[in-house]
């Protein structure tokens, strides 16, 4: 079959799938820093008090819709 010269075997497919997963569970990411704009400045997030925090990751976005009118 083309798929199995492409691929592998079916068999070949799980055990890769299973290497990777492994990868991943030891993989740390870098610790990324969340800037907002208040009243005019650029702040980081992680500065904010547990209350304000908790509001930020809470918001909603959303896009005004343009009227025909």
């Amino acid at each position: 079959m083309i798929a199995e010269k492409k691929y592998g075997t079916k068999k070949e497919l799980e055990l890769r799938i299973k290497e990777l997963e492994k990868e991943i569970e030891n993989t740390e990411g870098t610790k990324c820093e969340v800037y907002s704009r208040i009243v005019g400045y650029h702040r980081p997030v992680e500065n904010w008090n547990d209350g304000k925090k908790d509001e930020f990751y809470h918001r909603q976005d959303y896009k005004e819709s343009v009227s025909d009118t």
